[in-house]
């Protein structure tokens, strides 16, 4: 439970790191190219086996890794889109709920067992994501004026998920845990380049500018980044829990610890709506961890 409970630290820190974002203007798609290289180096780092570019383009995953990389930066960027169109609860919600996606995959080709205590948890972790991200049923609103932009955050955010479950367990990839670093390198690794072609064709067009504050956040950003996947698979590769139950335990706690730290440092203030869905979310949380 260590790996995940250090994962889920991470991606709250991420969230948290977005809401300064907002406070101090910040360039999010310089500071997302930026955090991408720092998630390489980071990969680079912290690894006990050296990872060679020749090793990486004679894996077995590469292909999943450049699928993973090409995804990293579409839906990041799509998911700071659908906060500026839709708000963050919204976001919330359709990236949260994704986790339905791999937990049906995890059940119908991996074996995950499947039970009424397990749906019940499930559930309540959906109508928890749904409770603490929104301050009563008004904001769901928005959901139905702007379905496409959070649909493709859901459908993004869930293939991810489904990938990095395949990857690690047996029934698919399954690749060894010292080749983490070097998968996660790959995926980084062709996010920020792709996403440093596109950046320089906006600089040179005039539409962006680098600012020193925005690499600065960058920076800030891809360390939790790099974490948040890294712990996260191994997690799901050590826990000794199914990926089922490790998706939404994950999810439930990012939000928590995200509201947590929301009410702490930035003077959130918490709804009856979302005190319901803090309590679903302890609920949940003890159900799918006695599975």
């Amino acid at each position: 439970m260590l790996y995940l409970i250090l994962s889920i630290i991470c991606s709250a820190v991420n969230i948290w790191i977005f809401k300064i974002y907002e406070k101090f203007e910040i360039n999010v798609f310089q500071a997302i190219v930026v955090n991408y290289f720092v998630c390489v180096a980071m990969g680079l780092l912290f690894t006990e086996v050296p990872i060679s570019a020749n090793a990486i383009l004679n894996s077995s995953w590469l292909w999943v890794s450049a699928c993973l990389g090409v995804l990293f930066i579409g839906g990041f960027n799509l998911i700071a889109i659908t906060t500026q169109r839709a708000g963050v609860a919204v976001v919330t919600v359709a990236s949260k709920v994704s986790m339905v996606m791999p937990i049906a995959v995890a059940i119908m080709f991996y074996g995950d067992a499947f039970s009424f205590q397990k749906l019940i948890g499930i559930l309540m972790v959906i109508g928890a994501i749904l409770f603490t991200s929104v301050k009563d049923f008004s904001e769901l609103n928005t959901l139905k004026k702007v379905i496409l932009l959070p649909l493709l955050v859901w459908i993004s955010s869930g293939i991810i998920e489904i990938i990095l479950d395949y990857v690690q367990n047996p029934s698919g990839l399954n690749i060894k845990t010292q080749e983490f670093p070097s998968f996660l390198v790959a995926n980084f690794g062709l996010a920020g380049l792709i996403g440093l072609v596109i950046l320089i064709g906006l600089i040179i067009t005039g539409k962006n500018k680098l600012g020193l504050k925005h690499i600065f956040a960058g920076v800030c950003l891809g360390m939790p980044n790099y974490g948040s996947l890294y712990f996260l698979l191994l997690g799901l590769k050590e826990s000794g829990l199914e990926s089922s139950a490790v998706f939404p335990i994950t999810n439930i706690g990012i939000v928590l610890l995200a509201i947590i730290g929301g009410v702490l440092f930035f003077k959130e203030k918490l709804s009856s709506f979302n005190l319901i869905g803090v309590g679903l979310a302890i609920g949940a949380i003890v159900l799918l961890t006695l599975v």
